[in-house]
């Protein structure tokens, strides 16, 4: 077997990085659309070096080693080198091409000519190049970021160019997110951060792009400013209840009611089974924390005892799994509290990142979800008069400091509370009774 001639990279001062293939006296020599940093070059392996586990420079090393090979199957089709130069370097644009290696502008062989592709027109390109190799889920995703990106350069009036990408282009788009249709979650703003990384990751080895941007924090936190939690007043609870319901609907009351009646988070209260009552107490380890056994008498909320009944002592079932039960309680729990006339104005204070806290009103069905039931097991024995101490071994608490984010007092159901204490205490006092 003939000996293949070897593939060599050169590295420019600039960075670009050049493919150059000679045998006997022919020579192809092309920019490769890389550019890397000389931290980061190996000169005497001709490739980034070993152990960097940066996207940018992994994507880098694979493009260097599928064009070797591209080299390589020419060599050997055209009969070891019986071809010219100029159709050897025309077959190589057009297989890299086909293979993803390169974008469909060609081959660029400066940094001008790359920066004067704009990124939204590198994210079509790219888009198009991966339509053949992936699914049709993924092209969706793409198509969503697409819209999006339309969205916020239309809000900014101008392109998003490869100068931009940076941490205030982050920060532009976070506050684009806060009023984008209507408001979005920070999850759905987190995904298209990490399109936006993506992208970016896939143009920095093509020289579109500088290394300072895929080494910074994109992800933006959900962050609660200190406010009153969302509970059920005992009159709502009532209403809910009082509700008459049929199938499904039902059972999600009757299930959430169960996690309201017992303090339990939704990972305990939809696997109730017979075993887990006993002595007219709830008693069951918790599924979360540290498997905390917790003991619950049923007396302090007896309404809970024909509901358990009426199950044959077991959680109303919805599905079987946590995350399907979970989802179709919280869907259908707002409902149900918007048909009991839950319907209250209250005002919620959400903090994107660094962003100052923005009001959210919204009538209080829209917040209420699994977890309320549990905030409203704690609050409303706390407006009863029991101490922090008695609800914690209930709920499973190891500090008050956490139970009390849980409890939604007013400050004139406190009032109220230390009022009905003091007539108490003064009843019992040896001074009252002797009046």
């Amino acid at each position: 077997m003939k000996k293949l001639p070897t593939t060599r990279y050169f590295r420019k001062p600039d960075g670009r990085i050049i493919l150059r293939y000679r045998w006997r006296t022919n020579r192809v020599q092309q920019s490769t659309q890389l550019c890397i940093d000389a931290k980061y070059w190996d000169e005497k392996a001709q490739r980034p070096v070993r152990g960097a586990r940066q996207p940018e420079l992994l994507r880098a090393r694979h493009v260097l080693d599928e064009l070797a090979k591209i080299c390589d199957d020419i060599f050997i089709e055209f009969g070891y080198g019986n071809i010219e130069p100029a159709e050897f370097k025309e077959e190589l644009q057009q297989r890299a091409l086909s293979a993803g290696l390169l974008h469909s502008t060609g081959w660029v062989s400066s940094k001008q000519e790359a920066e004067a592709v704009s990124f939204m027109r590198w994210v079509d390109m790219y888009i198009e190049l991966q339509r053949p190799k992936v699914k049709g889920q993924t092209m969706k995703k793409y198509g969503t970021f697409k819209g999006f990106l339309k969205d916020f350069t239309a809000h900014r009036g101008r392109e998003i160019s490869f100068e931009d990408l940076g941490k205030p282009l982050r920060n532009e788009i976070v506050r684009f997110f806060r009023n984008y249709k209507g408001g979005t979650q920070v999850s759905h703003c987190n995904k298209l951060l990490q399109q936006l990384r993506q992208f970016a990751a896939e143009a920095y080895p093509m020289h579109h792009d500088n290394n300072t941007f895929l080494s910074q924090k994109w992800a933006i936190a959900n962050r609660m400013p200190k406010q009153r939690p969302v509970y059920l007043s005992p009159f709502e609870v009532h209403a809910i209840s009082g509700l008459d319901l049929k199938g499904k609907e039902a059972e999600a009351r009757d299930l959430f009611l169960v996690g309201l009646y017992t303090g339990q988070r939704i990972s305990d209260y939809w696997r109730y089974r017979p075993e887990h009552f006993r002595n007219g107490c709830l008693d069951i380890h918790q599924v979360k924390g540290k498997g905390e056994r917790v003991v619950v008498p049923l007396d302090i909320f007896p309404q809970v005892t024909p509901i358990l009944e009426r199950y044959n002592w077991a959680s109303p079932w919805l599905a079987n799994d946590l995350s399907s039960t979970a989802a179709i309680l919280n869907r259908a729990i707002k409902e149900i509290c918007k048909k009991a006339g839950i319907d209250e104005a209250v005002t919620r204070y959400i903090q994107i990142s660094d962003l100052p806290p923005a009001p959210e009103t919204a009538e209080k069905w829209n917040y209420i979800g699994s977890h309320t039931a549990r905030r409203s097991f704690a609050t409303i024995l706390y407006n009863r008069g029991y101490t922090l101490a008695e609800i914690m071994p209930m709920t499973g608490h190891e500090k008050e400091s956490t139970l009390m984010k849980y409890i939604g007092t007013t400050k004139e159901e406190n009032a109220r509370r230390v009022q009905a204490k003091a007539l108490r205490e003064q009843g019992d006092s040896p001074m009252r009774k002797a009046e």
